[in-house]
Formats: C-alpha cells, structure tokens, sequence
C-alpha cells in the first residue's frame, strides 16, 4: 500500500528530472495555487451538504489529483503518430492502488 504525502511528493517531483531546474519554482507555485482553487471550487460546490468534508480532506484530495495532472502531462504523448518524449524518470513517485 502507498502512502501519499503531499509535501514529500511535491519535493520529489521538484527535484526530479522531470522538472527542469530553472521551472522548480514556477512549478511550485503553480502546484500550490491549483490546489487552493480546486479546494475553494469544491467547498463553494459543497458548502449546501449538512456534513460537508473538512477542509484538510479536500486539501489531500487536491493535492493527489495535481500529482496525477502533473504525471499525465508529463508522460502523455503529443501526438498519435510518437512516441511520448518526457520519460518520467526512475525517481519519480509512482503512487497508487
């Protein structure tokens, strides 16, 4: 079973190859900002339940969804005809069930 820490992830991403050097913290930042806008778009969406989720399961849930965005494009192909040319790398965090 895997275990899925969301600042170990982030930083293991980061520092991987997938990530160039230059774009560690551009891509920081944008992991952090997509997150927060998936949780308020869900708690806006959520707010009318009588027991909505608390904040730091949304927070989780965004976070696994931004770690399989960011390994989708990464290793996706850009066309039918090729073969993708982003390899994820042997460090990168392969998580699930």
């Amino acid at each position: 079973m895997s275990v899925f820490e969301p600042k170990v992830v982030l930083n293991l991403l980061k520092n991987s190859v997938a990530i160039s050097p230059i774009e560690k913290n551009a891509f920081e930042k944008s992991w952090t900002v997509n997150v927060e806008k998936r949780v308020s778009m869900w708690k806006e969406s959520r707010n009318h339940k009588n027991h909505p989720r608390p904040e730091f399961q949304l927070k989780w849930e965004a976070e696994v969804v931004e770690y399989v965005q960011c390994l989708w494009e990464k290793s996706r192909p850009r066309s039918k005809k090729i073969e993708p040319t982003d390899k994820l790398g042997p460090n990168i965090p392969l998580l699930g069930p």
